[in-house]
């Protein structure tokens, strides 16, 4: 995943990718409403690492 984020980056192309894994999908609404839970996350985080420290 950091080697995308890190091809996208030198492409000048701003992405948020998340992640979720589960061997055996019970509740296919709930699976995807965590890996989207987890994309807006990581989206978030992106976020405050890019803004300045003051």
């Amino acid at each position: 995943m950091e080697a995308l984020r890190a091809a996208l980056v030198r492409h000048q192309v701003d992405a948020a990718i998340g992640s979720f894994w589960q061997s055996l999908v019970e509740d296919l609404s709930a699976f995807l409403r965590e890996a989207d839970d987890r994309m807006y996350r990581e989206k978030e985080r992106q976020k405050r690492a890019a803004r300045p420290s003051v």
